[in-house]
């Protein structure tokens, strides 16, 4: 299917750094582009930590982790869903968009850290 195999790995960044740089420029704007490729990665690895593979699920945990927070899923109702074994771990990112609520996100928004963004090996 669309599961990425690590040759795909730069294809993925490059193409979540052109969807962030021309799609979501207001949260990305001040960011260098040594830092944004780095967010990115850490994306990446983040989206995998919960499971998830396909390219698909993957841009879309990273774009959130920009519109909302870098961590978004440790938000309690977030971090829940993203627990779900009933539900394959590719499956749960569209499920983000359709069982949090509006005020869910908004909490989430409020505990934005920045020290999320930061790298450990």
């Amino acid at each position: 299917m669309e599961q990425l195999d690590r040759s795909g790995d730069e294809r993925l960044r490059n193409a979540l750094f052109a969807y962030l740089r021309n799609e979501q420029t207001v949260w990305v704007e001040n960011s260098p582009d040594d830092e944004l490729r780095q967010r990115i990665e850490w994306g990446i690895r983040r989206a995998r930590w919960h499971g998830m593979t396909w390219e698909s699920s993957i841009m879309k945990f990273v774009g959130l982790m920009f519109r909302i927070a870098p961590n978004f899923d440790e938000y309690p109702p977030i971090a829940a869903l993203l627990a779900r074994t009933d539900v394959a771990p590719d499956q749960l990112a569209d499920l983000l968009f359709s069982e949090i609520s509006g005020e869910q996100w908004e909490a989430a928004m409020e505990r934005y850290d920045p020290a999320a963004w930061e790298f450990d090996e």
